[in-house]
């Protein structure tokens, strides 16, 4: 207790996680994990020779040895293999969790991006800069609403090396695969579809978090739904104008935006997290998916990639999105946007296929 103590008064004046220091060009990293277990030359002098003691060690010697080593383990690795997992504190990841959404538009402004002004700061076309057309060798293309916008950074770090060129279309709250009857969005589905056709990319991502593709399905027959009708009208248009392979996102469900400042609070009062789970549900991703899952059937170029595994709990049944075992660190801001621990998260999913398309999977 003596050396558990010492060491709490050390850790009180220090915060391992690591600050967001550019408002403008904002880098979000975990704390780096530490690995100094093996490396005090005392212990594993004492482990190596313990290994070879030929008698069986008394217990009255045993019993306090371990004692004692185990604190001086305590004070003198403070972040060793005792720290099981990297933890924020509440109020850090309350205060991330607001800064996420006050600072979206600029996490939705990809640094690398050249932008189509006809548009505006952060959505339209946008063409990657650095890309080097010597060593790249196809044609990459991500479409979709704001969603698309918010993995642009993710695509340029996992696949911008393949590349030729790598671009982006948003427009935003507007899906490319089905009309939304808002203003800006009546003529979105035909501009989707001509910049696909001008671009002809050889791989072209759709990450487009649904609208009305969720609402229910209303015909017996999901052929008759006139939602899907349009949807698989125009997958077939775009698949004409790309070369080898379509990467459709699946559909996740939606949260409620309000909730999120309430992430840190629930995990840190210990309350009924399955409980809070189910509240802080928008609307359920079964139809949308039924129609996806449906319209990638008949398409052959194209390919369902999933965000399941990464947001539904399969011990609760319930989707969720907050790191509970770091302190209620939000994976969505208000608006709905991964942060950038939820991008940390779906990274492998990406990177996984862009190492596919670096094997050339056609």
């Amino acid at each position: 207790m003596i050396a558990y103590l010492h060491t709490e008064s050390q850790n009180s004046s220090e915060n391992t996680y690591q600050k967001l220091e550019n408002d403008e060009k904002e880098d979000y990293s975990m704390p780096k994990e530490t690995n100094e277990t093996n490396k005090n030359p005392l212990l594993i002098l004492i482990f190596l020779i313990a290994s070879f003691v030929p008698i069986e060690i008394p217990s009255e010697i045993l019993r306090p040895g371990i004692t004692v080593m185990t604190g001086i383990l305590m004070v003198s690795h403070r972040k060793s293999i005792l720290e099981s997992r990297i933890l924020t504190y509440f109020e850090e990841a309350a205060k991330l969790n607001r800064k996420w959404t006050t600072q979206d538009v600029s996490l939705l402004n990809v640094a690398t991006c050249e932008y189509d002004n006809d548009y505006g700061n952060w959505w339209g076309y946008c063409k990657h800069r650095g890309i080097n057309a010597t060593t790249g060798k196809y044609r990459i293309m991500t479409i979709g609403n704001s969603y698309a916008a918010s993995h642009g950074n993710l695509f340029y770090q996992e696949c911008g090396h393949l590349a030729i060129k790598l671009s982006q279309v948003t427009f935003p709250a507007c899906e490319p695969l089905h009309t939304i009857p808002r203003k800006s969005c009546v003529y979105s589905v035909a501009r989707y579809e001509k910049y696909v056709r001008d671009e002809k990319p050889d791989y072209l991502f759709i990450i487009s978090r649904f609208g009305l593709i969720g609402n229910e399905i209303n015909t017996t027959n999901i052929e008759d739904d006139s939602i899907f009708i349009e949807m698989k009208t125009q997958i077939k248009k775009i698949s004409d104008s790309v070369k080898y392979k379509i990467f459709v996102m699946n559909q996740i469900a939606r949260p409620k935006g309000e909730m999120v400042h309430k992430m840190a609070e629930v995990v840190k009062e210990h309350k009924n997290l399955t409980e809070f789970d189910i509240a802080n549900i928008d609307k359920y991703p079964k139809f949308a998916r039924l129609r996806y899952e449906k319209m990638v059937s008949g398409c052959p170029k194209c390919e369902l990639f999933d965000y399941n595994s990464q947001f539904f709990n399969e011990t609760t049944g319930t989707w969720r999105f907050y790191d509970e075992r770091n302190s209620g660190l939000s994976y969505i801001n208000q608006q709905l946007h991964l942060t950038p621990h939820g991008l940390e998260l779906i990274r492998p999913v990406i990177r996984g296929l862009c190492r596919r398309i670096e094997k050339g999977i056609k």
